[in-house]
């Protein structure tokens, strides 16, 4: 879940770097940056749910 989560964040980070200037230079460059940002949120939010569901994880972060 560690991979899915960094390629989430990765995914997210890039998008938002991007997007404005592919907004400008080209309205379908805009609409791919915007998908890849979503894709994004999605990966780190399955990556991040999944550390929640791990056995002896706490949402506090100190393990028990």
């Amino acid at each position: 879940m560690n991979v899915i989560k960094w390629v989430g964040f990765a995914l997210l980070a890039a998008a938002l770097a991007v997007l404005p200037f592919t907004i400008w230079i080209s309205g379908r460059l805009g609409i791919v940056s915007a998908t890849a940002g979503v894709v994004g949120i999605v990966l780190l939010t399955i990556g991040l749910a999944g550390k929640r569901d791990e056995p002896g994880s706490s949402s506090d972060g100190h393990e028990t």
